[in-house]
């Protein structure tokens, strides 16, 4: 089994100082420091030993780093329409189970006409004309003949969304 000592510079740190908690376990042990402060920064050494030897690990704690990891992001150049969707932020260490979060991306489009479907029906019968199309946000259709914008139903047509 290993013993550790824990130092801040050059001073020895003991179990139950102000404001940072050292605890061993087996054959792992941690500084836990609460409400960090300036008077926190500085270098701090890990000494284990055991009778195969002793080793050390040093870490520097400052102002702006700590012990926080940084922001990480995921960029997603050229972005294509079927890359809009879920994706997850999964963020882990070796103290718990991952911390995971969903994010949503909407990729906005513009509109595109997928299907326009020309009808031939017989003078008396109804006639449908149909056009389908994909966009974020939804699209908003308008219909013309010739020149003029059909608004509402006119001389028995009438304007239906499906």
């Amino acid at each position: 089994m290993a013993e550790f000592q824990w130092f801040k510079e050059d001073t020895r740190l003991a179990t139950g100082l102000d404001g940072m908690r050292i605890e061993n376990k087996g054959h792992i042990s941690t500084l836990t420091f609460f409400n960090v402060s300036e008077k926190d920064y500085g270098n701090y050494t890990c000494v284990a030993t055991n009778k195969l030897g002793i080793t050390n690990a040093s870490i520097t704690l400052y102002e702006g780093q700590g012990f926080v990891s940084e922001d990480e992001y995921l960029e997603i150049s050229d972005i294509k329409r079927d890359q809009s969707g879920e994706y997850e932020c999964s963020a882990l260490d070796d103290v718990a189970a991952p911390d995971v979060r969903k994010v949503k991306i909407t990729v906005n489009y513009p509109p595109y006409i997928s299907k326009a479907k020309n009808t031939g029906v017989s003078v008396g019968q109804k006639g449908i004309l149909s056009c389908e199309a994909s966009a974020v946000p939804m699209a908003e259709f308008q219909w013309f003949k010739e020149d003029t914008r059909y608004l509402e139903s006119r001389n028995g047509a009438c304007l239906k969304q499906s």
